[in-house]
C-alpha cells in the first residue's frame, strides 16, 4: 500500500510539472491572440508585452536537484529504471 501511495504521489508531482510546462508555452499565444498591437497603449506597456511573449518561448520547468526536469517523461524513466532494478534483484535472488 505504501509503495502505491508513493507511486501515486510521484505521478501527481510529475503530471503537474508537465502541466506547468505546457501552460507556460501557451502564454505567448494567448497574449498575442489578445490583439494587443491594435490598442492605443504606451511604449513601456508594449515593451513589457513583447518581453512576456519573448520569455514565453522557452517553457517554464520544475526541477529537482538530483532528478532534473520534473515531467511525465521523467516519471516513465523512473518507472523503467525501477522495473529494471527489480528484475535484476529477482534474477540475483533466484540463483
Amino acid at each position: 500500500m505504501l509503495l502505491i501511495g508513493w507511486l501515486v504521489l510521484f505521478f501527481m508531482v510529475c503530471y503537474y510539472g508537465q502541466k506547468v510546462s505546457e501552460e507556460s508555452m501557451n502564454i505567448a499565444g494567448s497574449v498575442y491572440k489578445s490583439k494587443w498591437y491594435e490598442f492605443d497603449i504606451d511604449a513601456k506597456l508594449r515593451k513589457n508585452i513583447i518581453l512576456v511573449i519573448a520569455r514565453a518561448q522557452k517553457p517554464l520547468t520544475l526541477k529537482a536537484k538530483y532528478m532534473g526536469t520534473i515531467s511525465l517523461v521523467r516519471f516513465v524513466r523512473v518507472l523503467r529504471r525501477a522495473y529494471s532494478f527489480f528484475t535484476l534483484l529477482l534474477a540475483v535472488t533466484d540463483n
